[in-house]
């Protein structure tokens, strides 16, 4: 007969069960991770701001939204400049090949060149306007499925980018509480939690 230790098993049980839970928790809250992150780097940069903008009006409250609209304009529309500028000239290139006579330009030339006699004698005989188009198919196919990934990057991108702002702002409104109980919460020593 085998003996079994009862403790050891709950041991086992309930450490199986912590680490499920664990990784449950991790893989939940993943979404969140980046924006978060990228609330905490920008609490940190723009706190002397904040600082200033609180002892200036006097209310923590809107010196955080006064901080987190400073922040839009200072990042985010160069970024939106840059964006819109990228579209622009995705749209000039898709005019310019989107265009049959840039093909039909393009084929004239490339038949010309394959026509030349030292090189028609290495490449033969080719059917250039089959490759062009079967190459203008298998593009648009790929760019089709990018511009699809995108859109849905897009919605991604706009959730998490609220879900920064809203950190954002009570890390700048909260910050020094939350660190006092993170130090507080910490297992380290204080000299340790005051560098960290």
């Amino acid at each position: 007969m085998v003996d079994f230790d009862f403790k050891k098993i709950q041991s086992y049980t309930f450490f199986g069960v912590l680490i499920g839970i664990t990784l449950l928790f991790f893989w939940m809250v993943r979404p969140y991770v980046y924006p978060v992150f990228w609330a905490a780097v920008l609490a940190a940069l723009f706190y002397p701001l904040y600082q200033r903008l609180l002892h200036a009006v006097k209310r923590s409250s809107v010196a955080a939204g006064l901080t987190e609209i400073i922040i839009l304009l200072i990042l985010f529309i160069p970024l939106a400049g840059i964006v819109s500028l990228i579209v622009q000239q995705a749209f000039v290139v898709y005019q310019t090949f989107g265009n049959k006579e840039t093909f039909v330009s393009l084929n004239e030339y490339v038949q010309a060149t394959l026509s030349h006699p030292l090189i028609a004698r290495y490449t033969g005989d080719i059917d250039l306007t089959e490759q062009l188009s079967n190459f203008g198919a298998t593009a648009s196919k790929l760019l089709y499925g990018w511009l699809s990934a995108w859109g849905q990057n897009t919605a991604r991108w706009v959730i998490q980018f609220f879900i920064m702002l809203y950190t954002l702002y009570f890390f700048l409104k909260d910050g020094p509480n939350f660190l006092k109980k993170m130090m507080h919460l910490l297992p380290l020593g204080d000299v340790y939690e005051e560098r960290l």
